[in-house]
């Protein structure tokens, strides 16, 4: 019931971009650009991708912001199928491991500090992973150490090395 009222109070842009999300295909030249490219590039890519810097979508331009945003779709075009899990399967790795150490911290505000850390890293890959397979709206997040960026990189670094620190104190790295 609330929907109706929802809808009419947003502006024209922002009802443009929930409509493009639902259906890129509506406006193909214009606001569903980016994310239909970025579902060619990581679909051509098949199973083991067409080769490190061999990705047409990438090299002819069709795919805007390739080395930030997209940089996911480059390398599933790239490295294929296996590129993409292994992707995948690297940031479980690295979450499971801070998500176990997690539980050993035993001061409270280390506890909510590194759980921050890693709700914050945990959002961006989602996002920018689900940005550039269709699950969500394509946004400017970039995926952490991947994505082109010294500041996003300096940022991710400072924060896994406060985790990196509250798990030495209390002997947990040796």
């Amino acid at each position: 019931m609330i929907m109706p009222v929802f809808w009419m109070g947003l502006k024209d842009y922002q009802q443009n971009r929930i409509l493009t999300f639902l259906d890129p295909t509506r406006d193909p030249l214009g606001a569903g650009y980016q994310i239909i490219q970025a579902k060619i590039a990581i679909g051509s890519g098949t199973l083991t991708g067409k080769g490190w810097l061999l990705g047409t979508q990438k090299n002819m331009n069709f795919l805007p912001e390739h080395h930030t945003d997209f940089i996911y779709s480059v390398i599933g075009e790239e490295f294929g199928f296996i590129g993409s899990v292994l992707i995948l399967v690297v940031f479980a790795a690295f979450f499971g491991r801070i998500i176990h150490n997690i539980g050993q911290l035993k001061v409270r505000e280390r506890k909510v500090a590194t759980s921050g850390i890693l709700a914050y890293l945990m959002f961006q890959s989602f996002i920018n992973i689900g940005m550039n397979i269709g699950l969500v709206p394509a946004t400017g997040i970039p995926l952490p150490f991947i994505s082109y960026g010294g500041s996003n990189l300096l940022i991710n670094s400072v924060s896994v090395a406060v985790i990196l620190k509250y798990l030495n104190e209390r002997g947990f790295i040796k």
